[in-house]
């Protein structure tokens, strides 16, 4: 309610306008303003809505539009003052360009929601996915200094280069040869170099960060000139008109950032200077990923955390709802844009695979969690009007998620029974296009868990040794054999608070 309250006191002001880009210019609407409005330039490292900014000059007789140069302004945003110094609405960014394509386009159909966080690449052919998610960490595509061959960017003193060789090693195009769709999860760790680490990494990161992974530096000039950079490297060779890379489905910016503390660190922090940081962050990435004209979605990832918070200090951790609604407040605020959603729907508990069992998933939009038991909570709250884009709702992937096979002669049962229940609850639902199991493997330094479709090798930490029941249903998932396959493990009853016997 307090939502729309704000966007309609904002709107008595100035009626929201748009800012293009036409060719080499940006294109900024006069005719709605009233006599003697002054202009400003906000570059996207600043507070859209505190930060003043830079005065620009109205050419004298400036009436429809006025045309500034489009480069290196591309991300930057703009707004309007009256005669008397007060604001006239709130800052936007560029919110359409010329070169913008549909995501699609140039990407492998969708022939299925089975996806996997793919450690064998010929074991992932045999099991017939369609979607395969791989880590990025940015940290490992620079090289200090840069090294003769290198595109670079020059940092003050520094000169940067970018390790196109880490890049291209991974494994994009096999995947969409083969049409197997590929999401990136863009991340930060610490990389041990301090120059390296003060460009890349959130300056209030915590040194002792749980998992070394911290919130990319979008709040200095020198921070946000280095994260568009390297992403500008990834789009454009995404937007290869041959396809030379690979084309990229998703791009997944951080990783469950409402969970900040352990996956998206920026240091102890409020959830306006959580949610301010990282929709600058998803905001530049749809940026130099519109202006490349490559494919692809951009997606913001949350775990399942949904009215209650992931821990209990409220400066290291947010509900999933709350941030949501913030980061959509922003959004709206600022020049909507097409970001989507990448959700971990695991289990109440992960060490129990049977999501049914969960209480804490109820049927309910305030559901304190919202698992595959409730699955259906996060879609119908996703295709309320407030929370569309340009009257269409967002897309979901399910980008990570797991299930357990506990210990004891039913354990590996159980995970495959876990699996099929989740994998049947996301096929009813449309608005889901993908569901990427994590892991491939057993690994041995995970907390315990045993999420994998192999076990590991005893002795060595990740290396497979013999399949489990769930390669073999996970391979028929989504095929002519799904059925049969299935039904040992489908629960008898459609009621999710009965167990299968």
């Amino acid at each position: 309610m307090w939502i729309g309250f704000f966007l309609f006191a904002l709107g008595t002001q100035l009626s929201p306008f748009r800012v293009e880009q036409s060719g080499n210019d940006l294109v900024i609407p006069m005719d709605h303003l009233p006599a003697n409005t002054r202009l400003f330039e906000v570059s996207p490292y600043e507070d859209p809505t505190n930060s003043r900014g830079k005065q620009l000059s109205i050419p004298p007789g400036t009436k429809n539009a006025l045309r500034i140069p489009a480069s290196g302004r591309e991300n930057h945003g703009f707004y309007f003052e009256d005669i008397q110094g007060k604001r006239l609405g709130q800052t936007t960014f560029v919110t359409k360009w010329d070169k913008s394509k549909d995501p699609e386009w140039g990407l492998p159909k969708n022939g299925g929601i089975k996806g996997l966080q793919v450690q064998m690449f010929d074991d992932a052919l045999a099991l017939g996915i369609h979607h395969a998610a791989l880590n990025l960490n940015l940290s490992q595509l620079v090289r200090l200094p840069a090294r003769e061959g290198d595109d670079t960017l020059k940092v003050g003193e520094t000169t940067l280069g970018f390790r196109h060789e880490t890049f291209e090693a991974l494994p994009i195009k096999s995947y969409t040869d083969q049409g197997i769709r590929v999401y990136l999860i863009l991340l930060a760790y610490q990389s041990g170099n301090t120059d390296l680490d003060r460009l890349l990494l959130h300056p209030k990161m915590r040194v002792d960060a749980p998992n070394r992974l911290g919130a990319f530096n979008t709040t200095t000039a020198n921070g946000v000139l280095v994260y568009e950079w390297i992403l500008t490297q990834l789009a454009k060779r995404q937007a290869h008109p041959e396809g030379k890379f690979g084309r990229v489905a998703g791009w997944i910016v951080g990783n469950e950032v409402n969970a900040h503390d352990e996956w998206y660190n920026r240091g102890p922090a409020t959830v306006d200077e959580v949610v301010g940081d990282y929709h600058r962050a998803l905001r530049l990435a749809h940026g130099v990923l519109a202006g490349s004209g490559g494919p692809g979605r951009i997606f913001a990832s949350f775990e399942h955390h949904w009215t209650m918070r992931p821990g209990t200090n409220p400066k290291r951790s947010i509900p999933g709802k709350e941030f949501l609604l913030k980061l959509l407040t922003l959004s709206k605020l600022h020049g909507d844009f097409p970001w989507h959603i990448a959700y971990h729907p695991y289990p109440e508990n992960l060490f129990e695979p049977r999501s049914w069992l969960d209480k804490l998933a109820k049927n309910s939009p305030d559901s304190p969690k919202i698992t595959f038991k409730n699955l259906d909570q996060l879609a119908s709250w996703m295709n309320r009007p407030e929370t569309l884009f340009q009257g269409k709702p967002r897309r979901i992937i399910l980008s990570e998620q797991g299930f357990h096979s506990p210990e004891g002669p039913k354990g590996q049962t159980q995970q495959a029974q876990g699996y099929v229940f989740a994998f049947e609850r996301t096929k009813s639902i449309p608005q889901i296009d993908a569901f990427i199991l994590h892991r491939h493997v057993d690994h041995a330094k995970e907390g315990g868990l045993s999420l994998g479709l192999w076990t590991n090798l005893p002795g060595q930490i990740c290396s497979p040794h013999q399949k489990k029941l769930l390669w073999q249903v996970f391979h028929d998932a989504g095929t002519a054999n799904e059925e049969p396959t299935f039904a040992p493990y489908r629960l008898p009853n459609p009621n999710p608070g009965t167990s299968p016997k």
